[in-house]
């Protein structure tokens, strides 16, 4: 009984950055932020490649909401905000590596 409360325990654990990383492209976003550091909307969809504003905004904001990003407004309301990783982000950061090094080895 112990083993399969400490499956379950083990299992609640792995959700947790398994729901910060559920959209397509937050891995993507966060490993180019931790290694570029704070970079603008348009520099962020640059480097991402082929999303919409749309998407590229929602990701972002759940982003923000989970603790992973700060957004930094422009000085006048028509310049672009800019966005940078916290230090929640960063303690991600080893096991995002991980992943893309997992990764690279399984393409078929």
């Amino acid at each position: 009984m112990e083993a399969k409360k400490e499956a379950i325990h083990m299992y609640e654990q792995v959700q947790i950055p398994l729901e910060i990383l559920k959209g397509k492209y937050s891995a993507m976003i966060l490993l180019y932020l931790c290694h570029e550091g704070t970079q603008r909307f348009g520099e962020i969809r640059t480097a991402v490649g082929s999303v919409s504003n749309k998407v590229l905004s929602k990701q972002l904001r759940d982003l923000e909401y989970q603790g992973m990003l700060v957004r930094i407004a422009g000085r006048h309301p028509n310049l672009c905000c800019s966005y940078s990783v916290t230090e929640r982000a960063l303690s991600l950061l080893p096991a995002l590596e991980a992943l893309h090094s997992w990764g690279c080895g399984q393409r078929i």
